[in-house]
């Protein structure tokens, strides 16, 4: 879980340690933020090295810095299903009237939007995480005692990472599937409900379909089924992407797209693939 920040503890402790404890607020806030926005393309960068490279280039990275972190955030609130007004020129805005205009006291401003956004994303992060393993998103679909089968097994070529399989028997009522192509689901189907939504990723706390291959984000993509089109919908969260088989065409990260029953799909590289119905 990602701790919720005070402003004020960080405006008091680093008036009281002449600055030290700010070194430390926004070398955890780093972590933090590519903890919660792992699989989108970026890395925040230590903020201990951006200090030193501000020191060299006489403050300008670390405002580069503090505007790639607001940008950063408000593109991944979407994804929490959270709302995120100010971006990175925003912060910008405040720096630039805090440092030329105001003596430094609005740039204060400045700090004070990234720690509130930076919570906002928290809480959804800490929301999404807190519902368990198996957590689909949307309507449940109740299914029969003993129509799937769990197989779980100890992966020791991948690290000693436990691997989670679906093994379907019968699944009356069901009437979308997903099927393992290739790589650790190859031959099992797993059953999705009508506008239930099932995750794949590295994250078991977050996703429904567990992979190790080192191509797989750790929340890679999602699929939703709508019974009534017999049609598919896939949000892309990865970095390495989610691709149609059939032309290689990529999916637009944290974009959302329809395919038809039948459309294979791979998860960074062609050692996952699936079949969509």
């Amino acid at each position: 879980m990602i701790e919720q920040r005070s402003f004020a503890k960080y405006l008091l402790l680093s008036i009281l340690t002449c600055g030290i404890y700010a070194l430390y607020f926004w070398y955890r806030y780093a972590e933090d933020m590519n903890l919660m926005c792992q699989g989108d393309g970026e890395e925040t960068t230590n903020y201990l090295l951006a200090w030193l490279f501000g020191i060299l280039t006489c403050g300008i990275y670390l405002w580069y810095w503090f505007y790639q972190v607001g940008n950063r955030i408000q593109k991944n609130g979407k994804r929490y299903g959270v709302t995120i007004v100010e971006n990175g020129s925003s912060v910008i805005l405040w720096l630039i009237i805090g440092t030329y205009l105001t003596c430094g006291i609005a740039a204060l401003f400045a700090y004070y939007i990234l720690v509130k956004n930076f919570n906002q994303l928290a809480d959804g992060y800490n929301n999404q995480m807190s519902g368990g393993g198996y957590q689909s998103q949307g309507p449940q679909t109740d299914y029969p005692q003993g129509a799937i089968s769990y197989d779980t097994s100890y992966n020791g070529a991948s690290g000693g990472e436990q691997t989670v399989g679906y093994n379907m028997t019968s699944m009356p009522g069901i009437s979308g599937r997903i099927f393992g192509i290739s790589g650790e689901y190859a031959g099992q189907e797993i059953p999705i409900g009508h506008m239930e939504t099932i995750v794949i990723g590295r994250n078991p706390n977050e996703c429904n379909i567990v992979l190790t291959g080192n191509k797989v984000s750790r929340k890679h993509c999602s699929i939703m089924y709508n019974s009534d089109s017999n049609r598919y919908s896939i949000t892309d969260y990865s970095s390495n992407g989610t691709y149609q088989v059939a032309d290689r065409k990529r999916f637009a990260n944290y974009g959302t797209e329809e395919v038809p029953a039948g459309t294979e799909i791979y998860l960074g590289d062609e050692s996952n693939s699936f079949r969509l119905g």
